[in-house]
């Protein structure tokens, strides 16, 4: 079965790689792309949702929708009503959960799953030596649209932390951050160049701005970090608390943060998140026959 993967250009999707390598395990080709005019090459086309009015035409393309977040604000409320009436109808729907699927609303009787957020199991191999730690702080993700995201940083690197900071920013960010001693900009990278910079870093960072839907969706980078050993250190927000306690983790809390002393000396205990590898979320969905039948 030909598959594809419809993404958006500058999203970062891991489940799309995730899902690529799960199905060719079972002889289907699979390709991962963000220009539409290709979707009729396929057999099977999962788009990452979005806002697609256009309609496709060909019957006997298999359509299944993905809903992985909710819309962002401002009007995300409206944005979510706009997408549930505009879109056209697929012939099936993946939702992250419950909580995502709830504020869509369909009314209709498309199948679903839901199909929570997973971690590449290259996370869970890396050997962190501590003799060779080169950043005190690593963060992975995503930094425009990110409300209070640059101030955090430039207070972390004040304090003497060194940062090393993943992802893809615009011109205007790039050109502030790269002046702040402490700062070290990598851009986007790959996963095993992911992987390498979390082998060299001392705990993982992440800021999450405390406004629904953010507040409320799962953080990947959290998964990442607490598969890969790295010391998890976070804003204060509903998802990240629960995150924690459901997990008996111990994270150290940004507003709490006065030197970089409390870091080093803090006793974090690290959330076990086995059970989050790609292929047994994958595999617990039923993916394999949702995607095939």
């Amino acid at each position: 079965m030909k598959i594809g993967l419809l993404r958006k250009s500058n999203s970062y999707l891991p489940e799309a790689y995730a899902y690529k390598k799960y199905l060719e395990l079972y002889g289907h080709s699979v390709s991962i792309f963000s220009n539409p005019k290709y979707i009729y090459d396929f057999d099977n086309i999962i788009l990452f949702m979005g806002f697609y009015p256009f309609k496709i035409k060909k019957k006997d393309i298999k359509i299944i929708h993905e809903y992985n977040s909710l819309s962002l604000q401002p009007y995300s409320f409206i944005k979510n009503n706009i997408k549930t009436i505009f879109n056209q109808k697929p012939n099936k729907r993946i939702f992250l959960n419950s909580f995502v699927k709830y504020f869509f609303n369909f009314n209709d009787n498309a199948e679903y799953i839901y199909r929570d957020m997973g971690v590449d199991k290259n996370f869970f191999k890396i050997q962190r030596d501590k003799s060779k730690i080169e950043y005190d702080i690593v963060y992975s993700g995503s930094i425009v649209d990110r409300k209070g995201i640059i101030n955090c940083f430039i207070n972390l690197a004040k304090m003497g932390f060194k940062l090393a900071i993943i992802g893809n920013t615009n011109n205007d960010t790039y050109n502030l951050l790269k002046k702040i001693p402490n700062i070290n900009l990598l851009g986007a990278l790959e996963l095993g160049e992911i992987c390498k910079i979390y082998s060299i870093s001392y705990s993982g960072l992440n800021f999450t701005p405390d406004i629904f839907p953010f507040n409320y969706q799962t953080s990947t980078k959290t998964l990442e970090y607490s598969a890969s050993g790295l010391n998890v250190i976070s804003n204060n927000y509903f998802w990240i608390n629960s995150f924690e306690k459901s997990r008996s983790a111990k994270f150290f809390y940004l507003e709490y943060l006065k030197n970089k002393d409390q870091i080093l000396n803090y006793n974090f205990i690290n959330a076990n998140v086995e059970d989050k590898e790609w292929n047994k979320i994958l595999n617990e969905s039923n993916f394999k026959k949702f995607i095939e039948d």
